[in-house]
């Protein structure tokens, strides 16, 4: 059925954006939503005033998550070296404090 859909967009530091879009009744339609500026998006939350009745909007198929960042994850060679240096100073440490106490 055509309506409208309103979108409510949360960042992550609570502001929000709402916006109002036609539906067609075809049922395909599209939307897309864009973070600028580097921000991040809390969450998405859209309501519709098609008639129960006639419809429901009961199948929201094909969401794409594009352009997403995710932290880099540090591949095991790299957390070996860490730990090794880590360790490395816990043992340097221990032996001059076995030094000074003698």
């Amino acid at each position: 059925a055509a309506g409208t859909v309103n979108f409510v967009v949360t960042e992550d530091n609570g502001q929000q954006t709402m916006g109002t879009f036609a539906l067609g009744a075809s049922g395909e339609n599209f939307f897309t939503i864009t973070a600028i500026n580097m921000q991040r998006i809390q969450s998405v939350f859209f309501t519709t005033d098609v008639a129960m009745t006639v419809t429901n909007v009961d199948d929201v198929a094909q969401v794409r998550i594009g352009g997403a960042q995710v932290a880099a994850v540090p591949e095991p060679t790299t957390m070996l070296l860490l730990g090794t240096g880590l360790a490395g100073i816990a043992a340097k440490v221990r032996r001059r404090r076995r030094a000074s106490s003698e």
